[in-house]
């Protein structure tokens, strides 16, 4: 990634997902917020399939960004939330891959993800 330092613009939250259960023995999906940092979030595919009656468009996306916190480990037990561009619609990446090797260029971490339009801020 060399000195692209710059090109790290959007700023991202990382979100680590909790279960559980409530009163009545259901399963429940909670986020809680880990860190914060600055990323490159780039779309790199798009598509639209239907499921049942129903369209579902898929986004795929490689997020690029400094390595995390000590104790931090990204994984698929996280997601990535962020605001695009327009600064009003909230985007929530499931995170499928993280390039987390000791050879990663310049301690930057490449992740790819695909945008999960099911996941509101409680699921």
């Amino acid at each position: 990634m060399g000195n692209d330092a710059g090109k790290l613009r959007t700023r991202i939250t990382i979100q680590e997902r909790q279960t559980g259960q409530d009163n009545a023995g259901q399963p429940t999906t909670s986020w809680n917020d880990l860190t914060q940092t600055w990323a490159r979030v780039q779309s790199v595919k798009g598509s639209e399939d239907f499921k049942g009656q129903q369209l579902s468009p898929e986004v795929d996306y490689r997020v690029t960004t400094r390595r995390m916190p000590a104790g931090i480990t990204l994984n698929p037990r996280h997601r990535i939330v962020f605001t695009d561009d327009d600064g009003t619609t909230q985007r929530y990446l499931e995170i499928l891959f993280v390039n987390s090797s000791e050879r990663a260029i310049d301690d930057m971490l490449m992740v790819q993800c695909k945008e999960r339009i099911d996941w509101t801020p409680g699921n």
